[in-house]
């Protein structure tokens, strides 16, 4: 296991963390830690989002992965299929994630 950070924006910090080689669906390869100290929505605080990017292979999926993201409240929801399983196509995707959130 590793870890590096980025500031992809001022006052923006990733940090991703890099995990063992998944072996059963449902396993992550990376995980991205958000920390956006600034954000608040009204008087609710938003300041830090986990996606990670998990081995998902049926037959219709042709990366074999999918993102997901845990949610304040311990929820697992499933974003979408994610990008093949490389650091840097899947910090790219969390940027998108970042911006259409």
């Amino acid at each position: 296991m590793n870890y590096y950070f980025r500031e992809p924006a001022n006052r923006t910090l990733i940090t991703m963390i890099l995990l063992p080689q998944p072996i059963s669906d449902g396993e992550s390869y990376f995980s991205a830690l958000i920390y956006r100290p600034d954000r608040r929505i009204l008087f609710v605080a938003d300041t830090t989002k986990i996606i990670n990017l998990e081995k998902f292979s049926p037959p219709e999926n042709p990366t074999g992965t999918r993102m997901v993201e845990w949610t304040r409240r311990k929820v697992r929801e499933v974003i979408g299929n994610g990008p093949a399983p490389y650091q840097e196509e899947f910090y790219r995707a969390v940027i998108e994630q970042i911006r259409e959130s």
